[in-house]
């Protein structure tokens, strides 16, 4: 048996309070869907007409397996077919799972720098493993399987990997992006795993903490990410945060929750990062397998939602996300090892598909359904569920965003040691108390002037860090700058006083216009 999907809810959580350290307060903004946008008709004073015209182009990245669950690679594309809210779409460009293998010279990456001068089409895997949902027996049983997959590969792995964990501490990088084998298999030796204190107590406001923690966990990773070209598969294995009936709670707090989780999901299928879930517990779940003659496709998630037609709505849980992103959820299966491999598998052998929405309105509370098939009903195809339409800028219009998601960005940026590669971001080390930030203008969004000249508008942050990884100073600026067309990168100067006994300094960068993020670290 291979595709597994939750039907019955884990333990349901009484109560929800958004924990203003993780996902701040109240309601955010939702992230952009990925669009690309033109002038659209409007009337100017004196009756001088201008040409204004809005895309919004949708990327899906497309699984197609027979019912045995081998990838099928050879579906021309005239025999894909897109729906968005029923309504048939003309598909506008194409690309087969060869298209996204790596050049057969490239280089092996060894770190997320290398991955971000590469940028290179070819997928990449995060391995998130989770102690902070999941049982500490668990969890070596997990890692365990995650060693025993490495030890089957390559000693140059096929696609470049970082092992991530979740814990009551937070977020830590075991390993950057390598696909060194085993540089991987040594770091997951040495790792030391927390004991999941939080789930053990098993309180109300112990789960509302973690489903926030797990939030965050995957919006951070999607806007780490979200720089690299190709399709992303995140691996995450344990247990993943608690189901909670949005409609039994408090309101506000229910409203909260899914804010949240839709703002996640948008996230996560913006940076086209596929979730699947590989939970390593062996009792108290009931599945269904996606093989058998009744399979449940990632599109039944829909028909599971609440009367309001809103996706992950009602019950949210953590494996409902993995099919919402196109991904897969494996539950109490003791071969993980070889589930690990075919969902990583699925991530390098898909294909990408986009196409120029008929329905130009966007109403924010709009969920657009999607469904994709091909000719073959013998075949199965995983994408993602569906998007929601969010309002589309005019170019050169900075959107608003609220305060309070702008903090928590930065700061999550700040503090984390991921690498976030939404911009390609480099600087001097500080001199007579000022830095010099190079922004590379790839993924830097910017206006034309009335003379001719590009102008950008950033946030620059500076967190200052000791020898113990505690933050001890940190401060931002608004900075714009106007450069020529054709200019190779363009430069930024901030203040940065260096306190007493610091270790290392992270540079973050945050485009006004796109809202994605850089960042880079320097030894002072």
């Amino acid at each position: 048996m291979r595709w597994m999907r939750k039907t019955s809810s884990v333990a349901r959580v009484c109560g929800f309070t958004l924990c203003t350290s993780v996902l701040g307060c109240g309601s955010l903004l939702r992230a952009q869907t990925p669009v690309t946008s033109t002038p659209q008709p409007t009337q100017l004073p004196g009756g001088t007409a201008t040409l204004r015209v809005q895309t919004r182009e949708v990327v899906l990245d497309v699984v197609v397996t027979d019912r045995k669950g081998h990838a099928v690679t050879n579906v021309p594309r005239s025999a894909f077919h897109v729906a968005e809210t029923g309504v048939a779409q003309r598909i506008v460009s194409f690309s087969k799972p060869e298209d996204h293998l790596p050049a057969p010279d490239a280089p092996p990456i060894h770190s997320s720098a290398e991955l971000i001068k590469a940028h290179s089409n070819v997928p990449i895997n995060v391995i998130v493993l989770d102690e902070l949902n999941t049982a500490f027996e668990d969890t070596a049983f997990g890692r365990f399987a995650v060693q025993k997959y490495l030890a089957t590969q390559p000693a140059n792995l096929k696609q470049a990997t970082t092992v991530l964990s979740i814990g009551d501490s937070g977020l830590k990088v075991i390993i950057d992006f390598t696909q060194d084998r085993d540089r991987i298999e040594q770091a997951i030796k040495k790792h030391f795993p927390e004991y999941p204190f939080r789930a053990a107590r098993g309180a109300s406001s112990d789960a509302g903490d973690r489903l926030a923690r797990c939030l965050g966990t995957l919006l951070q990773i999607s806007q780490s990410v979200k720089g690299y070209p190709g399709r992303k598969s995140v691996i995450w294995v344990g247990k993943g945060f608690p189901s909670m009936d949005t409609l039994t709670v408090d309101p506000k707090a229910g409203d909260d929750v899914i804010d949240e989780t839709q703002r996640v999901t948008t996230a996560l299928l913006e940076s086209r990062t596929v979730l699947n879930l590989l939970d390593p517990t062996a009792t108290s779940v009931s599945s269904v397998d996606y093989t058998a003659a009744d399979y449940v496709t990632p599109g039944d998630l829909l028909t599971a939602v609440g009367a309001n037609g809103q996706a992950l709505s009602g019950d949210v849980n953590f494996a409902d996300f993995a099919p919402a992103t196109g991904g897969v959820a494996i539950l109490g299966h003791n071969d993980l090892d070889k589930q690990i491999g075919l969902a990583i598998d699925d991530g390098a052998d898909y294909y990408t598909l986009v196409y120029s929405p008929t329905d130009k309105t966007d109403d924010p509370k709009k969920y657009r359904a999607l469904k994709v098939t091909v000719d073959d009903p013998n075949l199965i195809v995983a994408t993602r569920t569906g998007y929601y339409s969010t309002h589309q800028t005019q170019p050169g219009e900075i959107p608003k965003v609220d305060g309070r998601q702008l903090a928590f960005d930065l700061m999550n940026a700040g503090l984390s040691t991921i690498t976030y590669s939404g911009l390609i971001v480099s600087a001097e080390k500080p001199v007579d108390g000022k830095i010099a930030v190079t922004v590379s203008p790839v993924g830097l969004a910017s206006r034309t002037t009335s003379g001719g000249q590009r102008r950008e508008e950033v946030t620059v942050m500076e967190v200052a860090f000791d020898g113990k990884n505690h933050a001890i100073e940190h401060h931002a600026e608004e900075k714009q700058a106007a450069t020529p067309n054709d200019a190779a990168s363009m430069t930024f100067e901030i203040d940065a006083p260096e306190p007493r006994g610091t270790a290392r300094i992270r540079l973050i960068v945050r485009d006004a216009l796109s809202g994605r993020l850089g960042t880079v670290d320097l030894a002072p």
